[in-house]
């Protein structure tokens, strides 16, 4: 490693002591572990260095050295190197969002482009808040490349950002995303229950929503982890009526158990407000 900031890489060898031959030059890979090698042929067999420039950071590196002569290429010699990490120099790419109901939304990302990452990527920062209001910032720390935020107020304007880290630092944030929330969002379903009736069924019920005219059922959402991330939860669909039973499931196994109204849409069928969630055995 001759210079850093950016990396300059001078690979160096030692001419073969056997050549087999007339020696014409050598042959140098080089490139990213498991990836295509880039290759260099070298027609002057004074020269026993190379020099690689825009050395990525926290990558493995692989080089191949070879002598030729007039019968072909002979053994390689081969190096591995791994490049000191640095922080990300870019942020986390294609920010989306979806809502799991009107009022939880999942933000997703992807990784910073490779080339801008500089090492492995430990965790993110996730930073969430109504859009003109910077006082209530809610920031989340985590490994995965999604987040969840529950009990968004209807009819308002949220804003996130994200920026990943490697052991050595913090990357920047991407660019803020806008997540404007459903006006007149309905009511959660009140007064949830449940009960086992065997083994391995549960029946639930519950108080149905008003707006008969518009609710076309209920959505049941039931998982063994109660994670605030719905799309982990199982679901069932249901049409209009106050109870379903909830079959197959694990024996001698909590379950968490939430129901939400299904509204017809303008554009394909829309959820209510999630109800308090219930536990049964």
């Amino acid at each position: 490693l001759i210079k850093q900031d950016p990396f300059i890489l001078e690979l160096e060898w030692v001419k073969p002591s056997q050549a087999a031959g007339q020696l014409i030059g050598y042959r140098v890979k080089y490139g990213i572990k498991n990836h295509t090698l880039r290759e260099e042929l070298i027609n002057n067999t004074h020269q026993t260095t190379f020099r690689i420039k825009d050395v990525e950071r926290g990558v493995h590196y692989e080089f191949r050295v070879a002598g030729e002569n007039e019968n072909g290429v002979g053994q390689e010699s081969v190096k591995y190197w791994e490049s000191p990490e640095g922080e990300p120099t870019g942020p986390p790419t294609n920010l989306s969002y979806h809502f799991q109901t009107p009022d939880i939304v999942c933000v997703t990302w992807h990784p910073p482009r490779r080339e801008h990452r500089n090492g492995q990527i430990i965790h993110y920062d996730v930073e969430f808040h109504k859009k003109n209001d910077h006082s209530a910032i809610e920031s989340r720390n985590t490994t995965q490349t999604r987040a969840v935020f529950t009990n968004l107020e209807e009819a308002t304007e949220y804003v996130f950002h994200v920026r990943a880290h490697t052991s050595r630092g913090a990357g920047p944030y991407s660019e803020k995303i806008t997540i404007l929330t459903e006006k007149d969002i309905g009511r959660a379903p009140m007064d949830v229950k449940a009960i086992a009736t065997s083994e391995s069924n549960v029946e639930v019920w519950w108080e149905p929503v008003p707006n008969l005219d518009k609710i076309i059922g209920y959505k049941i959402f039931y998982t063994m982890t109660a994670v605030e991330d719905l799309d982990e939860w199982k679901q069932k669909l249901v049409g209009l009526t106050e109870s379903a039973d909830l079959e197959n499931l694990e024996r001698d196994t909590e379950y968490a158990i939430a129901v939400a109204a299904r509204y017809k849409g303008r554009m394909g069928d829309t959820l209510g407000r999630l109800s308090q969630k219930v536990t049964v055995k």
